[in-house]
Order: structure tokens, then sequence, then C-alpha cells
């Protein structure tokens, strides 16, 4: 008699749970299926609230796959590493939004095989891991970018793929072209193209980096404050992992040759510049229109071509990601998962800033 009650117990807690609505203001529900050459996955946008909501597109499947917000895994693996284009942006404006009217829906489909490479059969994981942002239409017209909601994605998608050697593998970034070579004592050569536009401003920058990425390395301990302001509790984990980041970063600008192009192909409205995260070091930084009008040292927690440029090679060069961007959301990553807070592009521009 127990077990049958408990299981109709059981029974009503399910019928409950399945039909609660939705109490997320905004979900999604992601699709994924293999084509003959490609896996693509859909992205359904819903708004359940009772009001309009805007919905942040940047980084999102929306615009396209312009950014890591999926973490791809064969099963009992590490994650494929993303190979793509990784952007740094401007704050965003309401063209960086979608209306999503009460109980609209919205789809967007991106092909994953562009960025992953997915190279062995098996049973894999798709999981979104960037949370949504959104703000309210009040929000909107006050132009209250500061107030944005953060919504965190519980979405997995598992699918066993075969014939993996016949899917089609993310492009190798075109290799920039020899423009005009300057060559820099105690630093690497910078090769320019795109024309000059204030390339001399870009080149005294690129040297300060160089002589201050050593100082910046200095700020990393366990009883360093502004080590733990943006990394977080210190662990020697995760202090290696920092110091490694910023060697590599050292290594690749003071002992390469690397390539600043101005007028990025790439760039779209809002973005400052971007590069490609490879797997492997990568040695080019594109520029884009707002750059060239940024003063140029680091100035607190302002944009600045130095910090711009910091952001750039800690992802090119020390293979961070955007987990958070912007001086408080940085500061309460650090805080609240350190982990992530060293692999986070923006917390290496600000540590770096303010360590001198």
């Amino acid at each position: 008699m127990k077990a049958l009650l408990f299981s109709l117990c059981l029974v009503t807690c399910l019928i409950c749970a399945l039909s609660a609505p939705n109490k997320q203001p905004i979900s999604v529900k992601m699709n994924c299926r293999r084509g003959s050459s490609a896996v693509a996955c859909s992205f359904l946008y819903t708004n359940n609230a009772r009001e309009d909501l805007y919905l942040l597109t940047s980084e999102t499947p929306i615009e396209g796959l312009l950014a890591p917000f999926l973490d791809v895994s064969l099963h009992g693996s590490e994650p494929i590493p993303y190979e793509g284009i990784i952007a740094y942006r401007l704050p965003p404006t309401k063209e960086d939004f979608l209306l999503l009217k009460a109980g609209e829906s919205f789809i967007a489909t991106v092909q994953i095989t562009d960025a992953f490479n997915i190279d062995t059969d098996g049973l894999y994981t798709i999981r979104y891991s960037k949370p949504l942002l959104y703000l309210t239409v009040d929000e909107m017209e006050l132009q209250s970018m500061d107030e944005l909601k953060e919504l965190a994605v519980d979405e997995t998608v598992y699918i066993v793929l075969e014939d993996t050697h016949s899917l089609v593998k993310p492009k190798e970034p075109e290799e920039p072209k020899m423009g005009n070579v300057i060559h820099i004592q105690s630093c690497s050569s910078c090769n320019f193209i795109g024309g000059d536009r204030d390339n001399e401003a870009t080149l005294r920058v690129h040297k300060r980096l160089c002589s201050q990425i050593d100082v910046a390395k200095g700020r990393v301990g366990p009883s360093d404050a502004l080590y733990k302001k943006w990394f977080g509790a210190y662990t020697s984990k995760r202090g290696d992992k920092v110091i490694q980041a910023y060697n590599r970063m050292k290594t690749g600008i003071s002992g390469r040759t690397v390539t600043y192009h101005n007028n990025g192909p790439k760039c779209k409205k809002g973005w400052v510049a971007y590069t490609f995260l490879t797997g492997r070091p990568y040695y080019t930084v594109y520029f884009c229109n707002p750059y060239f009008r940024l003063p140029e040292n680091c100035n607190g927690v302002r944009y600045t071509k130095e910090r711009v440029l910091m952001h750039e090679w800690a992802h090119a060069l020390g293979y961070a990601r955007d987990y958070k961007y912007y001086s408080k959301p940085c500061q309460k990553l650090a805080e609240t998962d350190p982990d992530k807070a060293v692999k986070n592009g923006d917390s290496y521009s600000f540590h770096y800033c303010e360590s001198y």
C-alpha cells in the first residue's frame, strides 16, 4: 500500500512539474541535426513573460557564429576548442537587441562544424554556455544598458555522429599579406595592412605592451590585492594559468612579426577590434573604426588602444575567452568564479592596465 501511495505521489509530482509554467522570462530550446557534410543547430527563443522584452543578440546564434556560445564535446572528453572569430565590442545600443513581444518566438540556425572540428565518431554533448541578456521596454526607453538582466541557460543536446571524416572542418583564417613592416628594438616587428590609420599610435602602444607585460605578470601572487580584484582567490594552479597566458603574450609580441590590420574585412558596427581563436597562437589583430578614435594609453577602466590590444592578445596568444565584459561584471566574476576569471579576456586588460 505504501509503495502504491509513493508511486501515485511520484506520478502526481511529475505531472505538476511538466505542467508548471516556464518561470524564465525568455527560454531557449535547441535542436541539432546531422546533414550530409555538416552539423547544424537551431535555437528557438521564446518570450514567456507577459510583457515585451528586448533580447541582446550579441554573442548569440541570432547574429551568426561569431562567438563561442556553445560547448561541444565528445562524451567523456574535454570540450572541443572553438575555432573562429572573437570580437571586442562597444557597449550595446538598441540596434544590438531583438524585440520579442510577449508570447513571441524567434528561430536562429548556425552550422557548428564551421567552428568546431568534429573528427571522431561517437556521442557528442552540445551545451548552450552563454547566459541570455535582456531589457524590459521601459529600460530600453531609458537606455539603461547598465540594467541588463542575465538569465542562465540550461539547454543541452546529445547527438550520435558517425562518418565524421566527411564533415566540413573549420576554415583557417587567411594569412595576412606583408604590408608596411616596422622593426622595433627589444620588441617584435610590426606588419601594418590597410593603409596608415594612426599607425604611429598603434606602434607606440605595441612598444608599451612589450615593456609592461612583465610588470603585470609581477602582480600575480597569493598576497597581491590587484590579482584578487581581477582574478579572484589565488591558488597556485590559477596563478600559473595567468602567468602562462602573460608569457605566451610576451613571447608572441616580442619574438614574432605580428600584424595589425586596419579596417578589418569582417568588421561590424559596434566592433572595436577582432582576432581569431585557432587553438594555437595567432599573430594578427584587426581594427575597426571605433579603435581609431580611442586614446592611446591605459586610463583606469576606460576604453583605450592599449587596453584593446591587451584584450585581443589575451585571446589570440593567451587563449582567453569572453565570459564577462566591463569592470563591475569582471570583478564580480573574480569573486564568484575565479576559474573563469583567469580565462577571461577583459580581466587581463583591466589587470594589465592597473598594474603600473
